[in-house]
């Protein structure tokens, strides 16, 4: 057993707790899915938790769903419509189920912003791999031979302001344990490439997130995803 195991009890209880101090945190509350006018738009499936939950603006339009497909769209001069699949509770043994029966081979591109509640959960390095291998097996699977697979790495834990804290501080360092792990899964992986996601700078009257925040994370990831 690993020591930090010892410590999951304790961060579990953490989590639980920033959650439920979250309650009253704006996140969107309107449809998921980006539409856009144009003939044969790029398509991007956003699958995730964490920054692609939309902490902190009460729309899509807002959120880095939003971001992405405007930011897709500036390095295209194409439309990109932006399809958004995840919650703040989807992790990385449930995100197969909540793609269900969706019809991913629609896609250009998956982007997955994944693993931040893993990581203050502790959840074990090899149950991460190996769900991380059956989620990346079953994307290449399930999209098109020419549809891109895209993986941010965590946004440095501590920067989530719940967790901004020492036992932030032991969740950063399984993230690193994590993101470790998802890169390599993602290097032996046909079609997927692996980004850093950076730390974002937050607005001062704007601790959980904002449309500034979300934009900027947009970007980098189409600088990454363009062109399609």
């Amino acid at each position: 057993m690993h020591a930090y195991e010892l410590l999951r009890p304790m961060m579990r209880a953490f989590y639980a707790s920033a959650m439920a101090a979250s309650t009253g945190v704006p996140k969107p509350v309107d449809a998921a899915s980006i539409l856009v006018e144009g003939e044969d738009p790029d398509a991007i499936l956003l699958l995730g938790n964490g920054p692609a939950h939309g902490w902190g603006v009460v729309t899509h339009q807002l959120s880095l769903t939003g971001h992405l497909g405007r930011a897709v769209t500036a390095r295209t001069d194409r439309p990109c419509a932006v399809t958004f699949i995840g919650d703040e509770t989807m992790n990385v043994s449930s995100a197969l189920a909540w793609i269900g029966d969706h019809d991913v081979a629609a896609y250009d591109a998956v982007v997955v912003v994944l693993g931040i509640n893993d990581a203050v959960r502790l959840t074990r390095v090899p149950v991460w791999r190996e769900r991380f291998v059956e989620l990346m097996d079953a994307l290449v699977a399930s999209t098109r031979p020419s549809a891109r697979i895209l993986v941010a790495g965590m946004q440095p834990v501590r920067s989530v302001t719940p967790y901004d804290s020492a036992l932030g501080g032991i969740a950063q360092r399984h993230a690193e344990r994590l993101d470790r792990e998802a890169r390599e899964v993602v290097d032996a992986t046909e079609r997927a490439s692996f980004h850093p996601l950076g730390a974002p700078e937050l607005e001062p009257d704007r601790p959980h997130g904002s449309s500034r925040v979300y934009r900027s994370w947009a970007r980098e990831i189409a600088d990454a995803a363009a062109p399609l």
